[in-house]
């Protein structure tokens, strides 16, 4: 039997279970083991069922109480760990729903196929529209160190917005085509996109300056690359992309060049995800249905 594509992978920030989820219309939960080779392994702990659909996101808060996730038919289900019974479920209309982060203040963003950025409340089935795109939303995440939401879609954008005025305070421009994935670094100063025009963009959180954009330049001209994730280590020293070639390009970020490459059979790379008190134990899902495990303690040694 095919396995159905995993699209999203997160640890929950305090009991460190690694979860995953994809076309399969539930989340699963694994624990990470370490056989008597000093191999990781994953073990099945168990699966989240709520969803109709295809769960394309899922976001844990900082704190690791409470799981938010969503997709098809305008589904969003907000989970709570400890219990891991539904805490709450929200309906945005019949659209898909493809992005979603939560706080510790009990607020959930979503952004999706309507274009709309909505924000909710666990303790009420009202939303606000905080703004909206003028294409799908692909993704959104809280910046934690202001009330500020980052949106980003297929109007080739990054959107600022203030969710306590629910103004948008700034648009960062700079792909050439739909802006996939986001992520900020350890410190919140560098918002870091990539998108569909096989790019990377470092961004200056403080004031949304483009401060340098990172491209693979052994890609073919004629070939056209999709960067589905990106992520950066703890350190800021090196970031990591997951594409639709197969491949997962390892940067250094001091000298913005490609350092490694690992290719994989996994057909697309679809999550990246470093263990969370590992930077050498990488995670990536792929659109085969699998979840790979990569030693990359060679960075720094």
């Amino acid at each position: 039997m095919k396995s159905t594509p995993i699209l999203n992978l997160g640890f929950n920030p305090t009991s460190h279970l690694l979860t995953s989820s994809g076309e399969s219309t539930h989340l699963v939960l694994w624990k990470v083991r370490v056989n008597s080779f000093l191999k990781p392994y994953i073990e099945y702990s168990g699966s989240l069922y709520g969803h109709r659909g295809t769960v394309f996101k899922f976001n844990y808060n900082p704190s690791g109480s409470l799981l938010g996730s969503c997709g098809e038919y305008g589904e969003i289900i907000i989970w709570d760990t400890y219990t891991w019974k539904e805490r709450r479920r929200f309906k945005a209309n019949n659209a898909w729903v493809r992005a979603i982060d939560i706080n510790d203040k009990g607020q959930v963003v979503t952004g999706g196929e309507d274009n709309i950025v909505r924000l909710w409340d666990i303790n009420s089935t009202e939303y606000k529209e905080v703004g909206s795109h003028k294409d799908w939303v692909r993704d959104v995440i809280f910046y934690p160190n202001a009330n500020y939401i980052f949106s980003a879609g297929d109007d080739k954008c990054i959107r600022v917005w203030d969710y306590e005025s629910y103004i948008e305070v700034g648009v960062l421009q700079g792909h050439k085509d739909n802006v996939s994935n986001m992520c900020l670094d350890s410190t919140g100063t560098l918002l870091v996109s990539c998108g569909w025009d096989e790019e990377v963009n470092i961004w200056d959180t403080s004031n949304g300056e483009l401060l340098t954009t990172l491209k693979d330049s052994h890609v073919k001209s004629e070939t056209s690359v999709c960067l589905n994730t990106v992520i950066v280590t703890k350190d800021v020293r090196y970031l990591l992309t997951g594409s639709d070639l197969s491949s997962i390009n390892i940067w250094d970020l001091n000298k913005e060049q490609i350092i490694h490459r690992i290719n994989t059979d996994q057909y697309s790379i679809n999550s990246l995800l470093l263990a969370p008190d590992n930077d050498s134990m990488l995670f990536s899902a792929g659109e085969d249905g699998t979840i790979k495990i990569y030693d990359i303690s060679f960075l720094y040694q």
